[in-house]
């Protein structure tokens, strides 16, 4: 991280240039806080620190970047501790802007503005506090996370997105949802699983809500006929197996029918040869129909843009309408629970710890972060050996 900020320094010195000596004094008068972004304090600030060793290095006309880079390495400034250590309380998991975007999106779904409920949920969903679950990593309990992964399976519900419900409803109950309101979630699952056709465990999860009403808070009435309309629903359950018709389908990229042994991004349609007059260049071996990949190959690094960061996924790049949050910071969702073990299992554990600083900085050229991923998607074993 500290040589990306120090290469970025650099950059920033070549946009904008050593002062001459007479324009020295204006240059350090200029205030702070009228900077563009923080290399450009830290820039000032190493002149000011270090005003003889930057002089010196202008005299002699130093150009060499790896040179330059070793020096600004020196100064503490360069540390970027102020900027690294900084705590960013925007960007950061809140109790409380958790419970303020819940308490948003049940207006919202009071209103019936499902999209705007949604959004406000999968919200508090990213800014609550998070304990990862120790046996069932990277899953995660605490109170507001519950609350928030019930209150959007409801939506989901109403938006007939039962699979997407069942997730939440699973999510919610991981995370330690109130005992003595468990039994709405079950009831819940119980009708999402009952309009998929899944009879088995519709029954099971009607039978655990009957189980979780002695943990209400239920009057006896009400638990009364509650227990009368799920006993009427399982009685009318339809006999026979249960429908493997609504599996979730998980869309893959195509794969090549058969790779080039020698370029294995390539299909066997394809052959690469080299011309002195022209380089290397790629001829089809044969009539390749109109459709027919010829050429699949994985990016050997990648990051989501800022634009869609929080809304697409930040392993995949898949949306989804009800994303999974990080464990770690409120800035990345991933679409799936995969994605998310993976993430946390490469680069994500890595970044989390600053990307939120470096993102309220102003730190946001995607070439940086790219550079950024290709340490972090790697352990430290890899580049010792």
């Amino acid at each position: 991280t500290k040589l990306i900020l120090l290469d970025s320094l650099l950059q920033e010195i070549k946009m904008t240039g050593m002062p001459e000596v007479s324009e020295i004094t204006d240059f350090l008068g200029e205030k702070l806080g009228d900077a563009s972004g923080f290399l450009e304090v830290v820039y000032q600030e190493i002149y000011a620190n270090h005003l003889e060793t930057m002089m010196k290095l202008q005299t002699e006309a130093k150009a060499d970047s790896e040179e330059l880079l070793r020096t600004f390495s020196e100064f503490p400034e360069a540390e970027f501790k102020a900027y690294l250590q900084a705590k960013a309380h925007v960007l950061r998991k809140s109790g409380e802007r958790s419970i303020q975007m819940r308490e948003k999106g049940n207006k919202c779904y009071t209103k019936k503005n499902n999209a705007a409920a949604i959004k406000c949920y999968t919200d508090a969903i990213r800014f609550a506090p998070y304990c990862p679950i120790e046996d069932d990593f990277p899953r995660g309990e605490g109170n507001e996370l519950a609350l928030a992964y019930a209150n959007r399976s409801a939506v989901l519900v109403q938006m007939k997105e039962y699979k997407d419900a069942l997730v939440d409803i699973s999510l919610a109950l991981k995370a330690n949802y109130p005992k003595d309101l468990r039994y709405k979630l079950l009831e819940r699952r119980g009708r999402c699983h009952s309009v998929l056709k899944q009879k088995n465990e519709c029954l099971q999860a009607f039978q655990d809500c009957l189980s979780s009403l002695s943990d209400s808070n239920l009057s006896a009435e009400k638990r009364q006929t509650l227990e009368d309309d799920i006993n009427s629903q399982i009685n009318g359950l339809q006999p026979g197996s249960d429908s493997d018709s609504t599996a979730t389908k998980i869309h893959q990229m195509p794969q090549l029918k058969e790779r080039n042994p020698l370029f294995p991004a390539f299909s066997t349609a394809v052959e690469i040869k080299y011309e002195d007059d022209r380089g290397r260049f790629g001829v089809a071996t044969r009539d390749i129909p109109l459709g027919e990949l010829v050429c699949h190959e994985d990016p050997p690094c990648f990051y989501l843009h800022e634009e869609t960061t929080g809304l697409n996924c930040s392993h995949c790049f898949r949306r989804t309408l009800a994303p999974l949050p990080s464990p770690l910071c409120t800035e990345n969702v991933f679409c799936s629970s995969k994605c998310q073990k993976e993430g946390m299992e490469s680069y994500h554990v890595v970044e989390s710890k600053f990307m939120d600083v470096l993102f309220q900085n102003g730190l946001k050229k995607k070439e940086w972060f790219l550079a950024l991923r290709a340490v972090t998607q790697r352990p430290l074993e890899f580049f010792l050996n």
